[in-house]
């Protein structure tokens, strides 16, 4: 992964980001930018027309997109917009419009500095685009008076993953990965339920940052549901592996929900005591289920030893709910989890 800091736009030609417009006309628009720069322009050839630019990202909580824009003669159905993908290009959501009007001039005389919040999608795999499409009576042609014309598109606290690996674990409940030294990675997991089915949104994500190259990661199957959640996770060999707590609404909702997170130690445990740096790792952080959705899997690595011992219990609680709101009287959840001793 890197920090995603680069300039996009369209002095290289095209070269960063992917052409999904029309045939018809060309999609960078020389001498039309910002300063008489070259500039991205998609023109109303067709009902949608798009740019994406290239690579995944992953937004911190305070993460913009900034981009400068000016759109040409348009109609009252025709409709901008920066767009958002969680599932690998299957479905598109709307987080930025901007609208024509029936006022028979461009709506825009000049370049505006426009910026997207992109906080509801913190910590997750992303895609974004550019899109500009109609629905009914539009003004044609392609030239740039039509057009929205876009430039100098840049990311604020958000990193872009430079190389992607995708594995299939078929029916198996883990899988492995061997970082390379001096990496960093992060690690997502999705369902599949049968061949052709149309792509999940990934899951959670577990940072990785590897100081050799014999660390070896396993991870539980990723829950989608309350019946998949292992609450008595085995202890496992001496690397350990990722286990799962779930948190789940019973809707989803317009907007996000988000929620802080922690392990803690039992203070009144039913048996033996889990500790954090010795059992599994302190893990706290907070949770954002968006607009859409139902549930957020929150990973905890299980550290795992070869000592015979009794089976130990640990928590996860949540607190701070945003966008939603606990039972009357509650501030904080909790789940008990109990590792079981396999040695």
């Amino acid at each position: 992964m890197a920090t995603e800091s680069p300039l996009y736009n369209a002095e290289d030609n095209g070269s960063s980001v992917t052409d999904q417009t029309d045939s018809s006309y060309s999609l960078i628009s020389t001498g039309n930018g910002v300063s008489n720069s070259a500039a991205y322009a998609l023109a109303p050839a067709s009902a949608s027309e798009s740019f994406q630019i290239t690579g995944i990202f992953i937004p911190a909580s305070n993460a913009t997109l900034e981009f400068s824009s000016k759109l040409g003669f348009s109609t009252a159905t025709q409709t901008v917009s920066v767009q958002v993908n969680t599932d690998s290009g299957a479905s598109w959501t709307d987080i930025y419009t901007q609208i024509g009007a029936d006022t028979n001039s461009a709506i825009d005389s000049t370049f505006i500095s426009r910026s997207v919040s992109l906080a509801n999608y913190a910590d997750q795999l992303i895609s974004l685009r550019i899109n500009y499409r109609y629905s009914g009576l539009h003004y044609v042609g392609t030239n740039s008076s039509v057009s929205f014309l876009v430039d100098n598109l840049s990311f604020t606290n958000t990193r872009k993953v430079v190389a992607e690996t995708i594995q299939s674990i078929g029916s198996s409940t883990r899988f492995s990965v061997t970082p390379e030294s001096n990496k960093s990675y992060v690690l997502a997991a999705r369902p599949v339920m049968w061949t052709g089915y149309p792509a999940s949104d990934w899951g959670a994500l577990f940072e990785l940052s590897a100081s050799s190259s014999t660390n070896t990661v396993m991870t539980e199957t990723i829950p989608t549901q309350s019946g998949e959640v292992t609450k008595n996770p085995k202890e496992g060999g001496s690397s350990g592996y990722l286990h799962y707590f779930l948190l789940q609404i019973s809707a989803p909702l317009t907007t996000a929900v988000s929620v802080d997170y922690q392990t803690q130690d039992p203070t009144a445990p039913t048996g033996d005591i889990a500790t954090a740096g010795q059992d599994y790792e302190f893990t706290s952080g907070t949770a954002t289920i968006p607009i859409g959705a139902t549930q957020f899997a929150i990973p905890v690595r299980i550290l795992g030893d070869s000592t015979p011992e009794n089976s130990e219990s640990f928590t996860m609680s949540i607190s701070n709910p945003q966008g939603g709101i606990f039972p009357e009287g509650v501030r904080t959840i909790t789940a008990t989890h109990t590792i079981i001793d396999d040695d």
